[in-house]
């Protein structure tokens, strides 16, 4: 199930969500929308509420495997939206531009989440597709849909995930626990009317309500025009003898290449450094671990080059979409 065990969502924080989304992504009630979500995620859910509440149609998939079928059916039924995650939107890149431009002529709008999205695919999304909105969205289920971001309004902005949604606050705390100014890197904490009071009693878990405020473990950090910009997770920063590096870093540098078609790095314990970088990847072409190397050695500071390269052929992920680290942890161990 998607829902983490012990959040008490009441139904005053999912009309709130709801109304919020019908009215940054303007659903009607006479659009069609493609859903390939797992109901269970918020994500899908969230946007099964939406054209609910509007009287509008959705045509719902298991799941996003059979994207030749979805994209047909978006097709046939002239669909005015499309919601998916990001490992979708490759595969379509891949395998199925021209058959989702087609269907797109109809599209008004497109959603996104569940993890980041490199920037290059989201250009390649809005070429192809340019008369049509295309969002992304940051939130947890404690705190549904938080800040919204439309990609095609500032291109330079793309590598964040918006601003506050309306009635929403979000601020950054530092190390220190102080509120961190512009650019500077801290935990996010929200507080809204989207926001969970509370855990079910017992439960243990590793986000805390304090006054409201939700501590979500993520890291991040606002630009000097209110835009939030996520750096990973608490839990997945890699502390390399006293360096706190950032997965997502790595991440992206990696990605610049243009034979890599994704990538994920984590932390491995280390005798040495306490841990070290390793970095899993998907090539879209034949790539050489020098060709890496050599390019993180240029780009990032010595010791945030990984330590070492395997080669996968894809990246683990469960059914919302979120990638598991646990997985590729086991799979490093049975090297």
């Amino acid at each position: 199930m998607g829902i983490p065990k012990g959040v008490r969502i009441k139904h005053e924080n999912i009309i709130f969500v709801t109304n919020n989304i019908i009215k940054i992504i303007g659903i009607r009630s006479d659009d069609v929308e493609i859903n390939p979500l797992q109901l269970s995620h918020s994500f899908g859910l969230g946007c099964l509420h939406t054209t609910i509440a509007q009287g509008a149609t959705a045509i719902i998939f298991r799941n996003s495997i059979n994207l030749k079928e979805i994209i047909d059916v978006a097709t046939t039924n002239q669909a005015t939206g499309f919601v998916g995650v990001p490992a979708a939107f490759q595969k379509i890149l891949l395998h199925y531009k021209q058959e989702f431009k087609e269907a797109g002529k109809k599209f008004r709008y497109l959603l996104t989440n569940s993890a980041p999205m490199p920037k290059d695919e989201i250009q390649e999304i809005i070429n192809l597709l340019p008369l049509t909105d295309f969002f992304t969205y940051y939130g947890l289920t404690e705190a549904s849909r938080s800040t919204f971001l439309l990609f095609n309004n500032d291109i330079t902005k793309i590598e964040s995930v918006g601003k506050p949604a309306p009635n929403v606050e979000i601020k950054i705390i530092t190390n220190n626990g102080n509120t961190s100014n512009e650019y500077e890197i801290g935990e996010v904490l929200i507080k809204g009317p989207n926001v969970i009071d509370e855990y079910w009693p017992g439960t243990t878990e590793r986000t805390k309500i304090k006054d409201g405020w939700l501590q979500t473990g993520d890291l991040g950090y606002f630009d000097n025009d209110g835009y939030l910009y996520l750096k990973g997770r608490k839990d997945d920063i890699i502390n390399v003898g006293g360096e706190k590096v950032s997965p997502t870093e790595i991440e992206l540098t990696i990605k610049q290449l243009d034979k890599v078609q994704d990538v994920v790095v984590i932390g491995i314990p280390d005798r040495t450094f306490g841990e070290i970088p390793v970095a899993f990847i998907v090539t879209k072409f034949n790539l050489e671990t020098n060709e890496i190397l050599s390019h993180c050695i240029k780009t990032l500071e010595r010791y945030k080059v990984p330590q070492n390269i395997i080669f996968i052929d894809n990246i683990p992920q469960n059914e919302s979409g979120k990638i598991e680290r646990n997985t590729l942890r086991k799979m490093y161990a049975k090297q």
